[in-house]
């Protein structure tokens, strides 16, 4: 046994015909060993940090990459050649000198550098191209969204060759020096001056670093959900699983306002655009690019917009929302009769738009004419906001909004002398006399106008406006559940922009208007979180007063004599209790009365003295008649009101109700409690009350069966843990 051990042990230090196949040269032997050596104890070479420039711990991973190809490498490398090459693929990623240095530390050769065209099938230069890029490896952080690409060009490239400043091509030098020399610092520094130009240094398809020119590629003729946006994150998986790692050719027809370079991409002679069309992750952009084979994929692509053909409605981008949706389901059993008439449509449409062009619509907003629902009635204009700050919020119902004044309806009547002093302000900013500037910046401010930089480093000129959510009232800030109504519509709306439709001002010069962000109608969403209150005297829209906007359905059960009913009506959460009534029941009172009265007339009318006998046959008459007595109650009601309290209601065949308000400040929470007597043994749902010691009985003439009790109790529990503000949605009981 102790043999069999010592052979194990000493079997770690012997060669290994998978790290040292017979035969091969000293060089990889050498590397074999080494590999093995590190598989057994996680040491590196002591030697090797003399030939590269990264630590212990990134040589550490090499080897463990190392292990890992060497044993798939069928046959095991024998010559240096071989070696070589190995390494090289599997540490392609890492930097050139590392790489080089890693080679002559055990003496394998360094082969000769070579510049592979990308494998890109030969595609016709199209019209309207103004120049075409070849970028390096896309990386995967690359990719910001399902629209838009940040791609490197190599400096190298004869267009990027002859535009790059000195000082820059000097910086890239030095930094590859400070690194070399471990004086990481200064490259870092160096990299930030790098960076600030527009370049950065990145591996090219061979791992060698090389000083690259960065551009923004927006794809051109598409559109697709931001990533922060429903299927956002599905549109940037797929567009990141067509580029990552490869070399893309860019065919760049403009620029946007945003200052990237819109074109068409195509990745190992695939078409981008028309991929992510037909993987439905995009919209096409009819009014921009009528292209047949975009529009193709459209109508054939499916993917994940296949089943929600919903309008999709964004400010701030550089073209306006087309018609149509990457999605689209397929025109399976359309109608041909429908189909021409939406063709002569369509080519009326375009010859309209050839013969009478309409003036382009501005990048900030979107225009009615291309939207995809009708103006509403009564909205004099339509404004698309800047991102919203979490300051502009006074709130539940006020938010302050900044408007680019280019886009603003009455932007023709700007004040020259605002318009004036914004021109000023601007030069006097490229002139850094700051004094100058502050000065003109008052000017503007005073006249309710503020001048910042917006995303491309151009100056700007924006207006400030206070907007009223119209149809909705919220609390005050200073009063109950004011601020949680004001953080509600921050969460809501903070970075985003808005679209907000205006319908007047009122009499504190405030806009009241619509507010939609990112497709939410924000004073539905309001009334539905049970933050506002509609203002019905003034607004009686449908989607606003309809019970789908508390998120209420009805539920109904019996059992026996009882019917529960959960609705919801005018915001209130109500829940009923029915009692059936019975014709039996009733027959029955009224024999027992007339048994009663029969008694008594009988003892009355009697010719006999009163005696014990008849005083008893009276008692037992009305105890008949008091068991047969029909209970006159038809329903017992409760009502939760968000922010006020409950409401218990008796409701009785007669047509007398019977009310008792319970306001939020006294509840303390909801008790199911057992009632056993000698008879029977039921439920019963009480409130127990601040500063009163008896329990109040939700239900006072009707004995509901446990399973009708406990969704009500649920619903109170919930009302009372979220300080009389839940939604009050009572859980569905299991029927």
């Amino acid at each position: 046994m102790g043999n069999s051990i010592y052979r194990f042990l000493c079997g770690l230090c012997s060669p290994s015909p998978e790290y040292q196949p017979h035969g091969a040269h000293p060089a990889v032997a050498a590397l074999g060993r080494d590999i093995q050596h590190f598989e057994a104890t996680s040491q590196v070479p002591d030697g090797l940090s003399r030939h590269v420039v990264s630590s212990k711990k990134a040589q550490a991973n090499w080897y463990k990459k190392l292990i890992v190809t060497w044993k798939k490498a069928r046959p095991a490398p024998r010559t240096p050649e071989e070696a070589a090459r190995l390494v090289i693929a599997t540490l392609k990623n890492h930097q050139k000198a590392d790489v080089e240095g890693f080679l002559v530390f055990y003496g394998l050769p360094i082969p000769a550098a070579s510049t592979p065209a990308p494998h890109t099938a030969h595609v016709p230069k199209p019209q309207g191209c103004k120049f075409e890029l070849h970028t390096l490896p896309v990386d995967a952080k690359a990719v910001a969204d399902g629209d838009t690409i940040t791609v490197y060009i190599d400096t190298a490239d004869p267009r990027e060759s002859g535009n790059v400043p000195r000082e820059i091509q000097k910086a890239a030098a030095e930094r590859t020096k400070a690194r070399a020399a471990r004086d990481y610092q200064k490259a870092d520094g160096l990299q930030k001056m790098i960076a600030d130009a527009g370049y950065r240094q990145v591996p090219n398809a061979r791992g060698e670093e090389v000083l690259a020119k960065k551009y923004r590629i927006r794809l051109r003729g598409i559109d697709a959900p931001e990533s922060a946006m429903p299927y956002g994150k599905e549109a940037k998986e797929a567009l990141l699983k067509l580029v990552q790692g490869k070399s893309l050719k860019v065919y760049v027809y403009d620029e946007d306002r945003y200052g990237r370079c819109v074109g068409d991409i195509y990745c190992d002679g695939v078409f981008v655009q028309e991929q992510m069309l037909k993987k439905g992750c995009a919209w096409h952009y009819t009014a921009y690019d009528q292209r047949p084979e975009l529009a193709k994929a459209r109508v054939l692509g499916g993917g994940m917009y296949a089943a929600h053909r919903h309008r999709r409605e964004r400010g701030g981008h550089a073209h306006a929302h087309g018609a149509g949706g990457g999605g689209a389901k397929k025109w399976r059993g359309t109608s041909p009769v429908l189909f021409c008439f939406v063709a002569a449509a369509v080519l009326l449409g375009n010859a309209c738009h050839a013969l009478f062009p309409q003036k382009k619509v501005s990048s900030h907003g979107f225009n009615w004419r291309m939207s995809l629902t009708p103006k509403p009635q009564g909205v004099k204009y339509e404004l698309h906001t800047l991102p919203v700050d979490a300051k502009a919020v006074t709130d539940g119902d006020t938010i302050t909004v900044h408007v680019v004044a280019a886009d603003y309806p009455g932007s023709l009547s700007v004040p020259q002398e605002v318009q004036r002093a914004a021109a000023d302000h601007a030069e006097a900013l490229m002139a850094k006399n700051y004094q100058r500037a502050d000065e003109l910046q008052k000017i503007i401010l005073d006249a309710g106008f503020r001048q910042v930089t917006d995303s491309t480093g151009g100056q700007v000129l924006r207006k400030k406006y206070r907007i009223r959510l119209r149809g909705i009232d919220a609390p005050e800030t200073s009063m109950p559940y004011g601020r949680e109504a004001k953080e509600e519509l921050t969460m809501l709306v903070q970075g985003k922009r808005l679209k907000i439709s205006v319908y007047g001002n009122d009499r504190y010069s405030r806009l009241v208007g619509d507010v939609d962000c990112n497709g939410v109608f924000v004073q539905e969403h309001m009334l539905k979180k049970g933050l506002a209150w509609h203002y019905i005297a003034y607004d009686q829209r449908s989607e606003l007063a309809r019970p789908e906007t508390m998120k209420k359905r009805e539920v109904e059960m019996s059992s026996g004599v009882y019917t529960y009913k959960h609705r919801c009506e005018g915001g209130f959460d109500i829940q009923e209790v029915y009692i059936k009534r019975s014709k039996f029941r009733v027959l029955f009172s009224y024999v027992g009365a007339i048994f009663l009265l029969a008694n008594v007339l009988h003892a009355l009318l009697s010719k006999e003295s009163l005696c014990i006998n008849s005083f008893w046959s009276i008692s037992f008459a009305f105890v008949v008649a008091k068991c047969l007595q029909y209970k006159p109650v038809k329903k017992e009601s409760l009502l939760i009101i968000p922010t006020f309290g409950v409401q218990l209601e008796q409701h009785f065949w007669s047509g007398r109700v019977h009310r008792q308000f319970v306001p939020v400040g006294k509840l303390l929470k909801p008790v199911l409690n057992e009632h056993v007597t000698p008879i029977t043994c039921y439920w019963s749902l009480v409130l127990l009350l601040h500063s009163k010691d008896k329990l109040e009985r939700v239900f006072k003439k009707v004995y509901p069966p446990v399973k009708m009790i406990v969704p009500i109790w649920k619903a109170l529990d919930a009302f009372t843990n979220y300080g009389g503000m839940g939604n009050s949605v009572a859980p569905q009981p299991n029927l």
